[in-house]
């Protein structure tokens, strides 16, 4: 459904961040 896809893009988003250790800017 459209909430896995979304909680999915948060995930990659917030590992992203945490690899990257900097905000999007």
């Amino acid at each position: 459904s459209a909430l896995i896809a979304v909680a999915r893009k948060l995930l990659t988003v917030l590992n992203a961040m945490q690899r990257d250790q900097k905000p999007f800017a």
